[in-house]
């Protein structure tokens, strides 16, 4: 087997398997990390993946507040998003001065709301906004 006959990878050295491919002991001179090693950030960001780095807001148009309790209160109990949110905010509540704080709050977030003022509006229905905090 002449040199040029020889397949060309049998030049390079094999390469460690057993090493990881982001190892702190792999540094250059000037104590900087090998290109592309970033110490497991990917990996970290999936195992997080849930965690937002800001804060996490909700925002619907719901188009009255009053029958949808019973799901946001099943969504906030079962789904980590809502879970984990900072800041509930709903437009068209569709709230009056009749309806109770205690029938729209969702557990374990204080509710601030407003309502549409009927006199100056001349609307018998809609608007409002509510923010659970």
């Amino acid at each position: 087997m002449t040199v040029l006959d020889r397949p060309k990878n049998l030049d390079r050295p094999r390469k460690n398997l057993d090493r990881p491919k982001c190892a702190s002991a792999h540094r250059m001179p000037d104590g900087q990390s090998t290109p592309g090693c970033r110490a497991g950030t990917k990996r970290r960001a999936k195992r997080r993946r849930h965690k937002p780095a800001v804060p996490a807001n909700i925002l619907g148009n719901v188009r009255s507040l009053g029958n949808k309790m019973d799901k946001l209160s099943a969504l906030v109990k079962t789904q980590r998003e809502y879970r984990e949110c900072s800041i509930f905010c709903f437009s068209e509540t569709w709230l009056h001065s009749h309806i109770p704080d205690s029938s729209v709050e969702v557990p374990s977030y204080s509710l601030i709301r407003g309502e549409r003022d009927c006199s100056k509006s001349r609307k018998k229905k809609g608007g409002g906004l509510a923010l659970c905090e």
